[in-house]
């Protein structure tokens, strides 16, 4: 008898294991919304904070989600890619945010866009706690929606545009949920008038 618990006890951790490895497929690896094998994911909400692409020495310092700023053409600060797993919204302008409530105007999905709204909520209180001068403002953009996850944003300023740049070996992937991609981005205050 000792002997056909050991197979079925063997058997379980071959299947536990095996699931294990099948999951483990979605991650970020594969530009899936996993979340979970994604080390910038924090796992239980499936949002991730990616820093720009390479920041440059004279990047404007921020605490924003622990992203790393890079500038772009000595006026724009590229702050951060903010993600989440099926929070919904539409790819659009950017919006200036005065205050943390402001990502309401984002459009995201209600209650499955609480973990993002959540982190880009904190992401302006970081912001604001940096003291920005008068002449900036913080703006936001969903820049993606869907199994591509962009690496980076190009920043127009006139008119204020900010485009994902994505990822070359996400193309065709597929994935479970999509995810929603937000941009956050310090640009001088007359962008908007």
């Amino acid at each position: 008898m000792s002997r056909r618990r050991g197979l079925g006890a063997a058997t379980l951790t071959g299947v536990l294991v095996l699931g294990g490895g099948l999951l483990a497929g979605c991650g970020a690896d594969e530009g899936g919304a996993g979340g979970g094998s994604d080390p910038r994911s924090d796992g239980a909400t499936g949002t991730a904070t990616e820093p720009a692409a390479e920041p440059t020495a004279d990047a404007a310092p921020s605490a924003s989600s622990g992203a790393t700023p890079r500038e772009v053409g000595g006026q724009v600060h590229v702050l951060g890619l903010h993600r989440g797993s099926a929070a919904g919204g539409t790819t659009g302008p950017p919006v200036r945010l005065t205050g943390p409530d402001d990502v309401a105007v984002l459009g995201l999905d209600g209650r499955r866009a609480a973990p993002l709204e959540r982190e880009l909520r904190a992401a302006w209180r970081d912001w604001q706690a940096t003291e920005p001068a008068p002449s900036w403002a913080l703006a936001a953009a969903v820049v993606s929606v869907g199994c591509e996850r962009p690496v980076d944003v190009d920043v127009e300023l006139e008119p204020l545009t900010v485009t994902a740049v994505p990822r070359a070996a996400d193309k065709g992937v597929q994935c479970l949920v999509p995810v929603t991609t937000v941009a956050l981005v310090e640009v001088p205050t007359d962008t908007f008038t």
